[in-house]
């Protein structure tokens, strides 16, 4: 089970970005001319999606955070099962694209996969749960009705209580989840 962890491992945070990486900056360059700069890790990954540069209101703001949008910004998340739900903060994706006369911002993933944090306040998490936004200041939790989402959780995750926060791997992929339906 360890070597077939660390195996998946490897592959999800140190191989398959590099493929990524070339992929997406030849699809970038060649579909968009709103880009002005495109940057591509070279060390060490925290995400395996393209970054985009947004401008996150809060004051502390830290890689696994999960973000949301309002009409006044963008801010860290604090509400269950929000359907403003945006991505994830990396501080290390795998590619950053940021648009001319962009300045400032903080990296947010909302498509790949990204370490995000999650508090245990539905439980422990299962390989395969769907994630959701949670009352904890950043942090997600694994959704128990249906409603926004934002990933899948790829590993599991024990918790010593239920205010407890840890990171892990997440599938990002935000949208309405029904839970119950015969698609999941």
């Amino acid at each position: 089970y360890r070597l077939r962890r660390f195996v998946t491992s490897l592959f999800v945070m140190k191989i398959l970005p590099r493929i990524f990486i070339g992929i997406l900056i030849i699809c970038a360059l060649m579909t968009s001319s709103h880009i002005s700069q495109v940057f591509a890790a070279n060390s060490q990954v925290s995400s395996v999606g393209i970054a985009n540069f947004l401008p996150v209101k809060d004051t502390k703001v830290e890689d696994g955070d999960i973000v949301v949008a309002s009409s006044k910004g963008y801010f860290i998340s604090t509400i269950p099962y929000d359907p403003q739900v945006v991505g994830v903060v990396t501080s290390k994706p795998a590619v950053i694209l940021r648009t001319a006369g962009q300045q400032g911002g903080t990296p947010v993933v909302n498509l790949g996969v990204a370490n995000t944090k999650v508090v245990g306040s539905n439980g422990n998490i299962k390989k395969g749960d769907t994630i959701t936004t949670s009352g904890v200041k950043g942090a997600g939790m694994k959704a128990s009705k249906s409603g926004y989402i934002i990933g899948e959780a790829l590993e599991d995750v024990s918790f010593a209580n239920d205010k407890e926060v840890k990171k892990t791997p997440i599938t990002l992929n935000p949208h309405f989840l029904q839970l119950g339906s015969p698609l999941r």
